[in-house]
């Protein structure tokens, strides 16, 4: 949508906001908060839904949302005490009081479906992952210009939620974040000051001031209600002439200190934190030899931003990508990302083989830059095993290890083709190999559901190693895994959640018919499997461990002439996985063999 207000023209969907023909820039979270106050701007938006609707399934202090409606204001050069546009109610919220004299959408805007969505579990892993799977490899680049960011403070704020354990982590994470960065080269750093910030619009500038810094690296750190981990949020706050201009470093969740006595895992992956967030500073000031373009690094970081919660189609962070990459075509991280991002569009839009090829063709350009980058090699097999070429992924993925034997993603990547064609066993060997080279390479580098120990019958086994989330395709592999060992209460409790399918969410669909099947509805399910068979048929449909996994449903509700269909899809679709076929107690009926 386009609105009109003033001499202002706001373009909702590029994140674009002009005035007098002059281009002024809006982070995508600021651009967010500025669509929803037009949008719903005949009331008082309250802060609750302001959080919700801005940092969802997130814990986060009132700065953050005080640094936005800051960085608004600053862009629509409006007056907080005399407001034209953002009006604050005292005790109520925000409303937008500008007169909007025009709403329409442009000529060329595309009309992806409405439905927020997390992420494919692959490419929120990804995305995270891009920085240290890559940064600690870096070097300065002898001729890179550089962002001065000047003297950096760094800021610890507690959120709701944190007790005294959890500031004992902030500061530990500050503490070692100082030493980290000093010794990162390039970057001068305050002394850490530790705080339990709860700022007002102009507090974080008088902040910097008082410190004599031009940036300030900021540290949230709170822990949702029952949760057995610290959620951590970082974001570098640069300022000139006294504005400031936020860029987010990253999300992360790290175990709370009383789970784990030892320290022993905390620590792990407080180092694995603090190198991203290291090599993420890094990048801002020029550091990195992936880009020269301080610019071209900012745009990804904001990119990735959104990676974490996207829209249908990504059409926002595959722009700021695009604009990375124009800037600096050689710059690689930028490139797998935006393949990432035409990968998210097969799954969240049910994008079909044109996406894939994008993806394909963005994914050659960043091997032709980095032909070690382990995460290219990840996009490329996935694409090629579900575009019906697994041997083609084996064959790539075994190349790699040739050269990289330790690479736990290479393993990963292998061991999803191998399912594939059947060779159950040796995926499994691949997936343990793969965690005794790095625990985390499901959970944080790869984000991949190993489905192969739920077509072998081993529950335990996937229960044990598979990542944990609340995305619909983590609750369905995880309802399926104790459905099948005979916790039908389990199953039930971990579907609870997916009420009201989103229409092109396939995992929701999936959990929502397993659902009724679990509560002897089946009949209920029967439309709706027959819409899901219906799309499945679809000339550019990809990825035949889908139409296996419809077999599966389509069996359990009674209807075994179309699962059969449903299972020639699979199989034409490259999905060769005889075993799965025989290991499964409804279609064993239709093995081959």
């Amino acid at each position: 949508m386009v609105y009109r207000f003033d001499q202002y023209i706001f373009d909702q969907d590029a994140y674009r906001l002009e005035r007098n023909g002059q281009t002024i820039p809006l982070e995508p979270r600021v651009a967010e908060l500025l669509a929803l106050l037009i949008e719903e701007r005949s009331r008082v938006i309250s802060k609750e839904e302001l959080f919700d609707h801005l940092w969802p399934s997130q814990l986060v202090s009132d700065s953050a949302l005080a640094r936005l409606v800051y960085a608004l204001r600053q862009a629509l050069d409006d007056d907080a005490a005399n407001p034209r546009f953002v009006r604050t109610v005292p005790r109520r919220g925000l409303q937008f009081v500008g007169d909007i004299t025009t709403s329409e959408a442009p000529a060329d805007a595309a009309n992806p479906a409405s439905s927020p969505r997390r992420l494919m579990p692959w490419l929120a892993a990804a995305a995270a992952a891009l920085i240290v799977a890559i940064g600690l490899n870096w070097r300065p680049a002898a001729d890179a210009p550089g962002n001065d960011l000047g003297r950096i403070v760094l800021l610890g704020g507690l959120a709701p939620g944190a007790d005294e354990a959890g500031r004992l982590a902030l500061v530990t994470l500050t503490d070692m974040l100082w030493v980290r960065l000093r010794e990162a080269g390039g970057l001068q750093v305050r002394t850490p000051a530790t705080t339990s910030y709860m700022g007002s619009d102009t507090s974080m500038a008088q902040f910097a001031r008082d410190n004599a810094a031009e940036t300030i690296l900021s540290l949230t750190l709170g822990r949702p209600a029952d949760s057995n981990e610290y959620q951590l949020s970082a974001e570098l706050i640069q300022f000139a002439e006294n504005q400031p201009r936020t860029t987010p470093l990253g999300r992360f969740s790290l175990p709370a200190l009383e789970s784990d006595p030892g320290l022993t895992e905390f620590l792990r992956v407080r180092d694995g934190v603090l190198a991203d967030l290291v090599a993420n500073a890094a990048g801002m000031s020029g550091a990195a030899d992936t880009t020269g373009n301080a610019d071209a690094w900012r745009l990804y970081l904001l990119a990735r931003e959104q990676l974490q919660s996207l829209d249908c189609g990504a059409e926002g962070a595959r722009s700021l990508l695009e604009r990375a990459v124009e800037i600096d075509p050689e710059f690689g991280l930028a490139w797998v990302a935006l393949g990432y991002s035409h990968y998210n569009a097969i799954w969240a839009c049910e994008g079909g083989r044109e996406e894939a090829n994008l993806a394909l063709a963005a994914a050659g350009r960043a091997k032709a830059i980095d032909p070690g980058m382990e995460l290219t090699l990840f996009l490329e097999v996935s694409l090629a095993t579900e575009m019906g070429r697994a041997n083609d992924g084996v064959t790539l993925a075994r190349s790699f290890l040739e050269d990289h034997p330790d690479s736990a993603v290479g393993r990963t990547s292998l061991a999803y083709a191998l399912t594939f064609t059947g060779e159950l066993t040796e995926a499994a060997a691949q997936i343990d190999r793969a965690l005794e080279l790095d625990p985390l390479v499901l959970e944080r580098e790869t984000g991949l559901v190993p489905t192969l120990f739920l077509h072998l019958g081993q529950y335990q086994r996937f229960l044990a190693v598979t990542p944990s989330g609340g995305a619909a395709v983590d609750r369905y592999y995880t309802a399926w895994a104790l459905m099948s060992q005979g916790d039908t209460a389990g199953a039930r409790k971990t579907l609870s959640a997916m009420q009201d399918p989103l229409p092109r969410d396939r995992f929701e669909q999936f959990g929502r018919v397993l659902q009724l099947i679990l509560s002897d509805r089946s009949e209920e399910a029967l439309p709706l499997l027959d819409l899901m068979l219906a799309r499945r048929n679809a000339a550019d449909a990809m990825d035949g461990e889908m139409d296996f996994k419809l077999a599966q449903l389509l069996a359990r509700a009674g209807r075994m002439d179309h699962a059969r269909t449903a299972l020639q899809l699979a199989r034409q679709r490259g999905f060769n996985c005889t075993p799965c076929v025989r290991n499964d107690p409804e279609l064993r009926a239709f093995d081959p063999s």
